[in-house]
């Protein structure tokens, strides 16, 4: 995504991916603990 574009900064690359990683794993453990939780 970012990193194919020229002039951008490698800490923003590794943010946005810390970001994108926090919101998946609270996504998909939202879900386990729903299901589990029925």
């Amino acid at each position: 995504m970012c990193d194919k574009t020229p002039g951008c900064p490698p800490g923003v690359l590794s943010s946005l991916k810390k970001v994108v990683q926090k919101r998946l794993w609270a996504f998909l453990n939202h879900k386990l603990y729903c299901r589990f939780s029925d």
